[in-house]
């Protein structure tokens, strides 16, 4: 009788957690499709945020002779700051437009 108990507490709680973790990818779903979003450009945002700060960290570990500050830095004669560009479009205004 006990572990008739025990059973049905585990599939009650199993099913349970099923439908909770359905209904929480049905509701980003309707998020992402309500505000026009697709998860490209958030992930091309993040993508290119993380690049720019590894140039940033890798131009201030070496001096101005190296070969990483080559580039864009000495061609536009910026400073190292300046030379790191941050993504050209906000993720926020990539998405399908109705019209």
């Amino acid at each position: 009788m006990e572990t008739l108990f025990f059973l049905s507490a585990l599939i009650f709680f199993l099913l349970s957690l099923c439908i909770l973790v359905i209904s929480f990818s049905f509701a980003c779903v309707h998020y992402l499709l309500l505000f026009n979003l697709s998860i490209t450009p958030l992930l091309t945002y993040i993508i290119e945020f993380h690049k720019n700060t590894v140039k940033s960290k890798r131009k201030k570990n070496c001096n101005t002779k190296c070969l990483c500050d080559l580039g864009s830095a000495q061609n536009n004669k910026e400073p190292f700051s300046k030379a790191v560009k941050q993504p050209s479009f906000p993720f926020w205004q990539t998405g399908i437009s109705s019209v």
